[in-house]
């Protein structure tokens, strides 16, 4: 079973315990029907990126756009800091 959150169609998103974000698809039928290149590309998308780049993503698609306010924002949302 993979864990994280799931998003959509075998996409999921992860918090590891470093505060890093994983990120993975999971083809979402059974595994006897998955094929060579579907094996493969399951395996291929799985990377995990820190959290500062993690910040940076959420900051570049929100509404305002990257910045070093709104990095700044995304950055204590993920630590947890916002109060």
């Amino acid at each position: 079973m993979t864990t994280g959150f799931h998003a959509k169609n075998g996409w999921f998103f992860e918090r590891v315990s470093d505060g890093d974000v994983q990120i993975k698809f999971v083809p979402q039928i059974p595994e006897e029907s998955l094929d060579a290149a579907t094996k493969l590309l399951g395996a291929l998308l799985n990377v995990t990126v820190d959290a500062d780049t993690w910040a940076s993503i959420v900051a570049s698609v929100s509404g305002d756009g990257e910045d070093a306010r709104t990095f700044a924002a995304a950055s204590l949302l993920h630590k947890g800091s916002v109060k």
